[in-house]
C-alpha cells in the first residue's frame, strides 16, 4: 500500500507542476509576449475622397486635417478624374497644392479609366498617362493611384505601364 501511495503523490506531483509550469509560461506570455506590442496599437485608416476634395480651399483642408487626426488616418486617395482616352486628365483640372501641404496624411492622386475606354497598347496613350502622373506628383501628392479596369492576368500594356 505504501509503494502506492508513493506512485499517487508522485504523479500528483508531476501533474500539479506541469499545471503550475504551463500557468506560469502563459501568464509570461500574456505579459511580456509579442502580441501586447500589437494589442495597443490604434487602427490606420484610409479614406477615399471624392473630386472636390482636390480643389477645394485651405479652410477645407483644414478642417478636414483636424477630422482626420481625430481618427488616426493615414493614407488619403483623391479621385482627380478619369483619363482621357489619350490618358491624359481634364484641362481644367486644380489641384489646391496648399492644402495638400496641410494634411499630414499620405495623399495619393487616385486616377483611372475603364479598360475598354483606353488603348494602354499605344505607348503615346501610356506616356500620356505618365506625363499627367509626373504632373501630379508636382501638386503635392505622394504617390498615384493606378485604377484601370478591370486588369487581366495577361494585360502585358497594363504592366508595362507601371
Amino acid at each position: 500500500m505504501f509503494v502506492a501511495s508513493q506512485k499517487i503523490a508522485r504523479t500528483l506531483i508531476v501533474l500539479v507542476s506541469a499545471f503550475f509550469t504551463i500557468f506560469f509560461l502563459a501568464a509570461a506570455w500574456f505579459v511580456f509576449g509579442v502580441h501586447k506590442e500589437s494589442r495597443f496599437t490604434p487602427p490606420q485608416l484610409s479614406f477615399w475622397m471624392e473630386h472636390a476634395w482636390s480643389e477645394g480651399t485651405l479652410k477645407d483642408f483644414s478642417l478636414l486635417h483636424s477630422q482626420l487626426q481625430k481618427v488616426n488616418a493615414s493614407d488619403l486617395y483623391f479621385h482627380v478624374g478619369p483619363l482621357s482616352p489619350e490618358g491624359q486628365l481634364a484641362d481644367d483640372l486644380n489641384i489646391f497644392k496648399p492644402g495638400m501641404d496641410a494634411l499630414d496624411t499620405e495623399n495619393y492622386a487616385w486616377i483611372g479609366q475603364v479598360r475598354s475606354e483606353i488603348d494602354l497598347e499605344n505607348p503615346e496613350v501610356r506616356q500620356g498617362i505618365i506625363n499627367s502622373s509626373k504632373w501630379l506628383m508636382t501638386q503635392g501628392f505622394d504617390g498615384i493611384h493606378v485604377d484601370i479596369e478591370p486588369v487581366r492576368p495577361d494585360d502585358e500594356a497594363f504592366y508595362l505601364l507601371l
